[in-house]
């Protein structure tokens, strides 16, 4: 996936994320293996990726949306 955002995350806040990630993939059910994808996905405008096909995808888009909205949700609480 090509990186869209301006202002790319340095190595000490993508380590500053993990548990945010990690707390939200949890909360969601989204197996720890799709980590990288999260991970990218926070790097991205969401225009860019957030649509779902319906085909019953593993994971799921609207399943990584929701981890995504969360991860956001809680490094505004952070």
């Amino acid at each position: 996936m090509q990186r869209l955002d301006p202002h790319p995350r340095t190595p000490s806040q993508a380590e500053d994320l993990k548990p945010l990630i990690q707390q939200a993939m949890r909360e969601n059910m989204l197996d720890e293996l799709y980590v990288g994808y999260v991970e990218e996905l926070l790097e991205r405008k969401d225009d860019a990726w957030r649509s779902c096909c319906g085909r019953d995808c593993e994971p799921c888009m609207r399943q990584l949306m929701r981890v995504v909205d969360r991860v956001r949700e809680l490094q505004g609480n952070a």
